[in-house]
């Protein structure tokens, strides 16, 4: 912690890839969410400064009401969003939608995205494997493109995004699955594994027009009375009889999710990942228009949008790693911090040395306070009377806080002391003592109106104090030490 920081920034901060960045912000303003927002689009675009954000950003701050979002490119601000005021607690539910040759284009472009890019590997992998090198060879010949490839292109598509919002840790509240969707659905919740989702779909694709070998094709999905949880199937009935089957008839026989609405809970917010998707909540999120010229620009704002429902993610994790500690010169995130002056919130006057003149204090008595609650309650012949002895702590507290001291550290020594009257407790309101400490004299005062109510001296005790040794006796027997009955408080 102790060494200087010698990593120098590369040009100047700018990201190495080509993907822009999205940053998510909070806070308990406007003020604060767009000042956030205008110090990053005044800079240069700095991977490393936007990592900090992400990372201190990446959960919920209580009372930040106020969201808001922005994309950035190495070329300056791309888009973004005013702030979202109502941040309720809503679900999110995933839509997968049924297969579709138009989602074979975004292929190419999300491959910027290394979580995408690993995913697509890996089903590339598994289909070669299969002996099947050339289905979705190249995604962007979308013309040239088989059946297989429509629909394996636009599963692999859905997998990989659906592989991005897991890496991100969006919260899902219930996966839904149209059609080619039920499988990427089935794999979102873990029910089938990437090589069963990607083995059952390439059958099913290679046989559409042939008689169905269900038990070959069940040996590749599970039994469909595997658990699952927030996957629910459109037929659950149907997928615990034959899961095999149940994934093939949706492929062949789509009903683009006419009965999906009672799926949805009330208050939902709807993700939806495919085409041929209708019926959904009220509040609906495409992830990617496929007539979008930008396809990553359309996805980070699908994003934001979502950050701006309160749905909190981890968004470093789109980008390439950072290495810590970040780069010398990278903007400090502290300065940014703006709070909400809008109300006044009254509080506890806390006294210290500084202020106290001519050893002076005013002390406020306030029974409803946490600090005063003891004084309720000490009642003698029906008046509630402030302690004898929080007199003497008074005048404690008061001459270490005038030797600059801790009263908790310092021993003092009390001498005549005299109680001339007790002073009243009002049940509300406030009652008000004057402390006066004359550290030379040795004194103290206290009064209450301007009356004096207890006197004596006090002083530090600079010796151990002596203690004496009050012997036991016999009834009747005489002690040298005698004590009077002004000698005892009682």
């Amino acid at each position: 912690l102790f060494h200087w920081n010698t990593k120098l920034k590369k040009n100047n901060g700018l990201p190495e890839d080509d993907i822009p960045r999205l940053i998510c912000v909070s806070a308990r303003t406007d003020e604060g969410v767009n000042s956030i927002l205008s110090d990053f689009k005044s800079r240069i675009c700095d991977a490393e400064h936007a990592y900090l954000i992400h990372q201190a950003f990446r959960k919920p701050f209580p009372n930040h009401i106020r969201r808001g979002y922005g994309i950035y490119d190495k070329n300056g601000d791309v888009t973004g969003l005013p702030t979202q005021v109502d941040i309720r607690n809503q679900k999110l539910c995933l839509v997968f939608g049924h297969f579709d040759k138009e989602w074979l284009k975004l292929g190419p472009a999300l491959m910027k995205i290394p979580i995408f890019a690993k995913t697509i590997k890996s089903i590339q992998d598994i289909i070669r494997e299969a002996g099947d090198a050339t289905v979705i060879g190249n995604m962007s010949k979308v013309k040239e493109g088989s059946l297989i490839n429509q629909i394996l292109g636009t599963v692999a598509v859905q997998i990989s995004l659906i592989n991005i919002l897991k890496e991100i840790k969006l919260p899902m509240f219930r996966i839904i699955g149209i059609g080619s969707g039920e499988i990427v659905a089935a794999y979102a919740d873990g029910f089938l594994t990437l090589k069963q989702a990607v083995l059952g779909l390439l059958d099913i694709a290679n046989n559409l027009t042939k008689p169905r070998d269900w038990d070959r094709l069940q040996k590749i999905f599970p039994s469909g009375k595997k658990r699952y949880e927030k996957w629910t199937p459109i037929h659950e009935e149907k997928l615990r009889q034959n899961s095999a089957k149940y994934f093939a008839e949706n492929i062949i026989v789509s009903n683009n999710g006419k009965d999906i609405k009672r799926l949805f809970p009330k208050d939902a917010v709807s993700l939806v990942i495919g085409p041929s998707v209708k019926a959904t909540s009220k509040n609906r999120i495409d992830l990617i228009d496929t007539e979008s010229k930008d396809y990553i620009l359309d996805f980070l704002t699908s994003l934001g949008r979502l950050y701006q429902c309160g749905f909190d993610m981890e968004l470093d994790k789109l980008y390439p790693q950072i290495e810590l500690p970040v780069s010398r010169g990278t903007p400090m995130l502290s300065p940014l911090i703006k709070w909400n002056h809008e109300k006044d919130h009254k509080v506890y006057l806390y006294q210290n040395e500084a202020e106290i003149k001519s050893e002076h204090r005013m002390m406020h008595i306030m029974p409803k306070a946490d600090d005063w609650s003891f004084v309720v309650g000490h009642s003698i012949d029906g008046r509630n009377l402030f302690p004898a002895t929080g007199y003497l702590v008074l005048a404690w507290q008061s001459l270490a806080m005038a030797s600059h001291k801790l009263s908790s550290e310092m021993k003092v020594v009390f001498e005549d002391v005299r109680y001339i009257r007790a002073a009243n407790v009002p049940k509300t309101g406030l009652l008000e003592l004057i402390v006066t400490i004359q550290v030379g004299a040795k004194t103290f005062e206290i009064a209450d109106g301007g009356v004096s109510i207890v006197t004596g001296r006090i002083y530090e005790m600079e010796e151990p104090p002596v203690f004496w040794d009050i012997p036991t006796s016999e009834e009747g027997e005489e002690n040298e030490l005698c004590l009077t009955e002004k000698d005892v408080y009682t």
